[in-house]
């Protein structure tokens, strides 16, 4: 991301600790509690990103209009979420 010219916030960055569903929730709860919103979520890969939709829906934001998330696996399945 800074090698395209982006700025990195530390504080908008969270890593998993796992790959599961339940791992991207609960990082994008912690993401999307913190003081600093964020408008996208890039998730390491399409499982944290279904959990990091959950968090989304929690929160009341809606996908994409107010907060976008991606996954790099283009897993098919995903097209059904």
């Amino acid at each position: 991301m800074e090698a395209g010219g982006l700025n990195l916030d530390a504080e908008l960055i969270v890593s998993a600790e796992s790959v599961s569903h339940a791992a991207g929730l609960g990082c994008s709860r912690e993401l999307l509690s913190r003081r600093n919103r964020c408008t996208a979520i890039v998730a390491g890969n399409d499982v944290l990103a279904i959990g990091s939709s959950r968090a989304m829906q929690e929160a009341g934001l809606p996908c994409p209009l107010e907060i976008s998330v991606v996954g790099p696996n283009d897993v098919p399945f995903l097209s059904r979420l």
